[in-house]
C-alpha cells in the first residue's frame, strides 16, 4: 500500500501524504508531517446518571496477538470492582487457567450500537500491542467513557488528565492494568461529573488539534 501511494505521489496523483502515526515519517521516507489528528465522532454522550453500569467494562477487541485481548480480559478479571466482563470476541483457551465466570460474549456490533453500548459501562479496555489512533477510544470518549491504551504519544495531549487517566505503558502486565481499571471506576463512583467533564474537555481539545493538524497539512 504505501508503495503505491508513494508512487501516486511520484507521478503526481497525490500531492502530498500524511500520518497518524506519531514519528511515521522516520519511518518511510516520503511520509510528510505535520501529525494528523483523528477527531472523535460528533455524539452527545449519554452520561454516567442511572444508564452505566460501573462494575462492567467492555472489551472490543479482536483475538490476534497485536490486540492483546488476552492481556484485556486477564485484566478486567483482575480488578476488584469488576463483576461483568463483556467481549465482543472470545479468548479462546484461556478458561484453561482462569474462570471466565464473569466473562460474556456479546458478539459483533455496528458502529451506532457499539457506541451506545460503551456508553453503559464503566470502561473500554483496549490495551494493544501496536496502536495509532484508536477509533475505539475516540469512540468510547465521545460517549463518555474512559477507554484504556496504551502510550499514544499524542503531541499536546500527553499531560492532559484523561491521557493520564486512560493510558498506561504496562501493555503485557494484567495487574497493573487493572490498577488502571480501578482508578476509573473509583472516579465514577466519588466523581462522575468530573470524569465526563474530563472526556468531554479531551474531546473538544482533540477536535482542535484535528482542525489545526489538516490546516497545517494542506497549507490553508
Amino acid at each position: 500500500m504505501l508503495r503505491e501511494m508513494l508512487a501516486l505521489r511520484n507521478a503526481g496523483v497525490l500531492w502530498r501524504i500524511g500520518s497518524v502515526k506519531p514519528g511515521f515519517q522516520t519511518t518511510v521516507p516520503g511520509i510528510e508531517g505535520p501529525l494528523l489528528v483523528n477527531a472523535p465522532p460528533a455524539i452527545a454522550p449519554v452520561g454516567a446518571t442511572g444508564a452505566r453500569d460501573v462494575s462492567a467494562v467492555l472489551i472490543p477487541v479482536e483475538n490476534t496477538w497485536r490486540k492483546n485481548l488476552y492481556v484485556n480480559v486477564l485484566a478486567a478479571l483482575a480488578a476488584p470492582e469488576v463483576r461483568r466482563v463483556y467481549a465482543v470476541n472470545e479468548p479462546s483457551g484461556l478458561e484453561q487457567i482462569v474462570g471466565l465466570e464473569r466473562l460474556k460474549l456479546v458478539g459483533f456490533m455496528r458502529p451506532p450500537e457499539l457506541v451506545e453500548f460503551m456508553a453503559t459501562v464503566a470502561a473500554v479496555l483496549n490495551v494493544t500491542l501496536v496502536e495509532c489512533q484508536p477509533m475505539t477510544k475516540l469512540e468510547a470518549a465521545a460517549a463518555g467513557t474512559p477507554c484504556l491504551t496504551g502510550v499514544l504519544g499524542l503531541p499536546g495531549l500527553e499531560d492532559h488528565p484523561f491521557t493520564r487517566l486512560t493510558e498506561t505503558e504496562w501493555t503485557d502486565r494484567p495487574d497493573l492494568i487493572a490498577d488502571s481499571i480501578s482508578r476509573i471506576a473509583g472516579l465514577w463512583r466519588s466523581a462522575p461529573g468530573e470524569l465526563e467533564a474530563m472526556a468531554a474537555d479531551w474531546c473538544d481539545l482533540l477536535r482542535r488539534r484535528c482542525l489545526s493538524s489538516y490546516e497545517e497539512f494542506l497549507e490553508v
